[in-house]
C-alpha cells in the first residue's frame, strides 16, 4: 500500500464508472448547495500530477461510495478488484446517497484523520507506539475545528487504535491493530441499525473460535484461558458485577486469540469495541450472574476436554441465552 497510488486510483475509478471528468466532478465534488468544490481543469491536473487537493477528492468519493479511504492507497490492480466487488450492485448510488445524508462533520473528520494517520504509517513517519501530533496541529492539518478532531480521536481511542497518556499526549497503539478493521467498524456503525448483523457475525466467530481452540489446545493457550477463567471465578465469588462483566469480555477475547487465527481475533476485538461504543451491554443481576458463570464454566471444561463439538454447542447455548440479558 502506498499513498502515491491515490492519484492513479482516482482515474481508475472514474474510468470504471464511465464518467467524464466533468461528470465525475458533478457527481462527487459539490457542496451541499450544489456548488462545485473543484474545477474540471484542477481535477484533470490532480489525475495527472496529484497535489494538495488529492485527499479532498478521495474523501468526497468515500462519502458517497462504499469504498474505504484507505483502499485508495492499494496498488492499482488490487484497487480495481476492490471497486469491481464493492460496486457490483446497481443500487449502490441510491443506498450510499442515503448513507451520505446520515453522515455528519464528525464522520468526515474521522475519515480524514484515518487517512492522515494511515499515510503517516505507510510512509514510515509513524510507528506503533509513536506519538501523534497534538489535536491543535491535527485540526490545522485537517482544516477543521479542534472539537471535531477530539471527537474523531475519541472514536479512534474507543476502537483501540490510539491511546492517550495524561499530560504526555496521544500515541498510536502498540497492539497489533489494523486501520482496515476500523473501516469495517465504522461502516457498520453508520449504516443504520446493524445490531442484529453485528451479533450474528460475533456469534459465528465465537462458535468457530471455541471449536478451533478445543481442537488445537496448546499449553500456552491453556495458560491464558485458565487465567481469564480464574478471573471470572473470582469476580463471581466476590459478586463484583463490573469485574465480572470485564472478565467475561476478556474470556471471549481470549478464546478468539487462542484460536490461532489473528484475523478472527482482530475482527472479534473490533466487534467488542464497536458494541461497547454502541452501548450494547449484558445485564447482570444476582440471578443471572450464577447462570452466566455456569455457562462459562461449561465452555471452559469442554475446552479442557478438547471436545470441539461439545464446546461449540456450549458456546451456542450461551450466546442464545445472552440475547435475553441484553440492554442497548
Amino acid at each position: 500500500m502506498k499513498p502515491s497510488y491515490k492519484r492513479e486510483n482516482i482515474r481508475i475509478l472514474r474510468k470504471y464508472l464511465g464518467l467524464t471528468q466533468k461528470e465525475f466532478a458533478y457527481r462527487f465534488l459539490r457542496d451541499k448547495n450544489g456548488v462545485r468544490t473543484l474545477s474540471y481543469s484542477r481535477l484533470s491536473e490532480i489525475e495527472r500530477k496529484g497535489g494538495d487537493q488529492l485527499n479532498e477528492v478521495v474523501l468526497a468519493v468515500a462519502e458517497v461510495l462504499p469504498i474505504e479511504v484507505i483502499a485508495f492507497c492499494m496498488p492499482p490492480e488490487k484497487f480495481l478488484e476492490k471497486i469491481t466487488f464493492c460496486l457490483s450492485d446497481d443500487k449502490y448510488i441510491e443506498n450510499f446517497q442515503k448513507k451520505k445524508m446520515r453522515k455528519g462533520k464528525s464522520s468526515k473528520t474521522l475519515n480524514h484523520a484515518i487517512l492522515y494517520l494511515a499515510e503517516e504509517i505507510l510512509e514510515d513517519h509513524l510507528k506503533k507506539g509513536g506519538k501523534i501530533i497534538s489535536d491543535r496541529r491535527l485540526a490545522e492539518k485537517l482544516n477543521t475545528g479542534r472539537s471535531a478532531v477530539r471527537e474523531a480521536l475519541a472514536v479512534l481511542g474507543a476502537f483501540g487504535l490510539i491511546e492517550s497518556s495524561s499530560g504526555q499526549g496521544i500515541y498510536l497503539c502498540n497492539k497489533e491493530m489494523d486501520f482496515l478493521y476500523l473501516s469495517l467498524a465504522w461502516s457498520l456503525l453508520f449504516n443504520g441499525d446493524r445490531t442484529r448483523d453485528i451479533i450474528e457475525v460475533r456469534n459465528l466467530i465465537e462458535i468457530e473460535s471455541v471449536r478451533l481452540v478445543s481442537a488445537n489446545l496448546t499449553n500456552q493457550s491453556l495458560g491464558k484461558l485458565r487465567k481469564t477463567f480464574e478471573n471470572i471465578r473470582y469476580a463471581y465469588q466476590c459478586q463484583d458485577y463490573q469485574m465480572f462483566l470485564d472478565s467475561d469480555r476478556d474470556f471471549h477475547l481470549c478464546i478468539a486469540e487462542c484460536s490461532g487465527n489473528p484475523v478472527i481475533f482482530h475482527i472479534r476485538q473490533t466487534i467488542s469495541s464497536l458494541m461497547c461504543y454502541m452501548g450494547y451491554e449484558e445485564m447482570i443481576t444476582a440471578e443471572w450472574i450464577e447462570k452466566i458463570y455456569k455457562e462459562h464454566q461449561k465452555i471452559y471444561e469442554c475446552i479442557l476436554d478438547e471436545n470441539a463439538d461439545d464446546a461449540s454447542a456450549a458456546m451456542k447455548e450461551h450466546l442464545e441465552n445472552c440475547q435475553s440479558r441484553v440492554r442497548h
